[in-house]
């Protein structure tokens, strides 16, 4: 017995107990005392002590957050990599959402955990950890991040290279873009950008309206129209997601439009399967 299945018996049986001699249940509920008295008896027949257990709290009151919809998202990044994901942000000087949008995007398909072990990505190019590959300057020389077929990384390393590749593509989006014009831009398009770059590299950019777009100050289109990569859906749809969650709610409502005249959402959500549709649903009617 507990001292709640006690209290019952007390307010609802005690006619039956009395029957077997049982006088009176004397429960003192905040010191967990509670005795048992039979007839003709000045001291308890039965004594009992309880440890106090608080009462369960509802989600909402026992402390624990409700997940906000671009959360879920992320939801299926390991949780012990949240420490990892603070001190990344914090050295390339990003927000926490990027870098998770980055594993998610660049992680292993299924457990989002960074791939220790070299491989050869679609493209034939030898790539770890976090889509780290030998491509960008910051894996020759100083900073000693090549990659080595059959030489596995420490996962440290793995956001070690992330961060050094994060601060690399933001340098090719600069050179691109202008350094001036990129640091007056807003941080969600800094790293919209930047992970445009980290996605297609240098090569990303050319042939694209960005620059134009952003010197004439439309940077919806920008958002809307030109980070999306056609041959990535999912990552185009979380790229943009990403990037309006960092906006004004007036402009986020304008990407919203654009998005849908160019005809991409109608293609997210007729790629995405359950329950990532219902995901990217709920996160961009979130939005403006």
């Amino acid at each position: 017995l507990n001292l709640a299945d006690l209290q019952k018996i007390r307010a609802n049986s005690i006619g039956n107990l009395t029957k077997l001699g049982v006088e009176k249940i004397a429960i003192d509920s905040d010191s967990g005392i509670a005795n048992v008295y039979v007839k003709n008896s000045k001291d308890p027949f039965i004594h009992f002590e309880f440890k106090q257990v608080a009462k369960t709290k509802t989600a909402t009151t026992a402390g624990i957050k409700k997940l906000t919809p671009m959360e879920e998202l992320y939801n299926s990044i390991p949780k012990e990599y949240d420490t990892f994901i603070k001190k990344a942000a914090k050295e390339a000087g990003v927000t926490e959402n990027f870098i998770r949008h980055l594993i998610f995007s660049e992680g292993d398909n299924k457990t989002k955990k960074a791939k220790l072990t070299p491989y050869y990505c679609k493209n034939g190019v030898l790539t770890v950890g976090f889509g780290h590959t030998n491509l960008t300057d910051n894996s020759k020389g100083k900073n000693g991040n090549k990659v080595v077929k059959g030489k596995s990384i420490t996962l440290q390393e793995a956001f070690d290279y992330l961060v050094a590749d994060i601060k690399e593509h933001r340098r090719y989006a600069k050179h691109y873009i202008g350094e001036e014009k990129f640091d007056k831009l807003d941080a969600a398009v800094q790293e919209g950008l930047i992970d445009r770059s980290f996605q297609a590299g240098q090569g990303g950019f050319r042939g694209a309206t960005i620059k134009a777009n952003i010197q004439k100050n439309v940077i919806t289109a920008v958002v809307a129209r030109n980070l999306w990569v056609s041959s990535d859906i999912r990552r185009s749809a979380m790229r943009f997601l990403m990037v309006i969650s960092g906006m004004k709610k007036e402009e986020q409502c304008s990407a919203k439009q654009r998005f849908e005249n160019l005809g991409y959402y109608t293609k997210v959500i007729n790629f995405f399967k359950e329950p990532e549709k219902t995901r990217f649903i709920n996160a961009y009617n979130s939005f403006g």
